[in-house]
């Protein structure tokens, strides 16, 4: 298929704005972009149209450069499609990457030092998401540094293609074996439930209480089954029994031992 040779290209400056969509997402527990975010699209879709002209191009001249590629995959590197020399690609990506990841760290720093008291009951999402920016962080850094410092482009390429494939490689392998992590933790993340400086920490509910709650509770879970739904929360628990969140968080807690999204 020589006609998706080079159409890969535009993708990888999705990857760091994709991956800081994701982060701000889970912090700020959004479930849809905003108009204004159509700006970190905007490099992939300007290399899109810079690439317009070498897409256009015959079946042929794409099957000589591939014989050409193939023979000799050094001579890809020089190649230039575009207005903007391969070279200077390479630094916008990654300086573009070094932007995204710290911008994304200084969300984890602010989430971290606004709700410290809740992290503990979301250690593993949390650690996995501050972790997962600082190997991107240290990944993008490193070859931002070797382009700087090492002028052969062929072997720089070769290495980044090398620690991505290990670092990618890891990353599905510790979600496979802790698929959890992708549950997010955006009950956490509403405002709407953490105590304000005019809300007491903790709801007592006396043990009456708690059995009629919790009686509400099994009910409506084991007639509605609403778990079966991965966008099921808090919110939606209470809407449907009519049981204000902080009593249904305190019940869990109390009767359980567990919060809401381990319960």
């Amino acid at each position: 298929f020589p006609n998706l040779y080079r159409t890969a290209s535009p993708g990888v400056y999705l990857t760091a704005p994709l991956i800081y969509l994701y982060t701000r997402a889970i912090l700020k527990n959004e479930s849809r972009l905003k108009w204004k975010d159509c700006i970190h699209f905007v490099p992939a879709i300007l290399h899109t149209f810079e690439l317009m002209p070498f897409f256009l191009k015959s079946t042929d001249y794409k099957k000589e450069l591939l014989y050409t590629v193939i023979n000799n995959p050094d001579s890809a590197i020089p190649i230039s499609e575009g207005i903007i020399p391969p070279n200077l690609q390479f630094f916008i990506r990654t300086g573009l990457g070094i932007i995204y990841f710290s911008t994304a760290l200084v969300l984890i720093w602010k989430y971290w030092k606004h709700k410290r008291p809740f992290i503990k009951d979301i250690k593993l999402q949390f650690s996995w998401l501050s972790w997962f920016n600082i190997m991107m962080l240290f990944i993008y850094v490193f070859v931002f540094l070797l382009l700087v410092l090492e002028n052969q482009i062929g072997t720089i390429i070769n290495f980044t293609t090398l620690l991505l494939s290990i670092t990618f490689l890891g990353i599905l392998l510790i979600l496979f074996f802790r698929p959890q992590i992708l549950y997010g933790f955006s009950e956490f993340a509403d405002e709407n439930i953490l105590p304000t400086s005019n809300q007491p920490r903790q709801i007592q509910l006396s043990p009456s209480e708690i059995s009629q709650y919790l009686g509400i509770i099994n009910d409506y879970m084991g007639t509605e089954n609403p778990f079966l739904d991965p966008e099921f929360r808090l919110r939606n628990l209470s809407e449907g029994t009519d049981i204000s969140r902080h009593h249904l968080s305190a019940t869990i807690n109390e009767s359980q031992g567990v919060n809401f999204n381990h319960f």
